[in-house]
């Protein structure tokens, strides 16, 4: 397991856009990057990735979790999982306290049909917070092919 987050790590880094925040969900969450590869290389089964940051207001970190992550087409579902979450560290900035997370796909996601087709998607990242769901809706997000 060791192995396969270090890999999922690596990836991050290699596809990380620096500096993207895409979205502030009322000063609480803030999700500091995304991005999603196919890794088509040879030797392997071809596989599904996504990965990204946020950071989460020291108030919520209890009182949150990461539902799901929902990879859309045309708003058709063509992959939805539970990301794995590791904490990195906590952060003191300007007297407000933030948990930054790094999140990522499960081991082993393959490749469908659908995912070959296209070259860019939507995805619905679920959190909740107090047992309500809050949705964060990112569009046109370019799916990356790893040769």
């Amino acid at each position: 397991m060791k192995i396969i987050l270090t890999i999922s790590l690596l990836l991050l880094c290699a596809f990380c856009r620096s500096g993207d925040n895409l979205t502030i969900l009322n000063n609480k969450i803030d999700l500091i990057k995304f991005d999603c590869w196919l890794n088509l290389m040879l030797g392997g089964k071809p596989s599904f990735h996504y990965a990204g940051e946020i950071k989460v207001d020291t108030l919520l970190i209890n009182k949150f979790s990461f539902r799901e992550v929902v990879i859309l087409n045309n708003q058709k579902t063509i992959h939805k999982s539970k990301p794995i979450l590791e904490k990195i560290n906590i952060e003191n900035q300007s007297e407000i306290y933030t948990g930054n997370f790094i999140f990522l796909s499960p081991y082993g996601i393959e490749v469908n049909e659908e995912m070959m087709k296209v070259n860019t998607i939507n995805v619905l990242i679920k959190f909740v917070i107090d047992k309500k769901e809050i949705p964060i809706m990112l569009n046109d997000i370019e799916l990356i092919r790893a040769y």
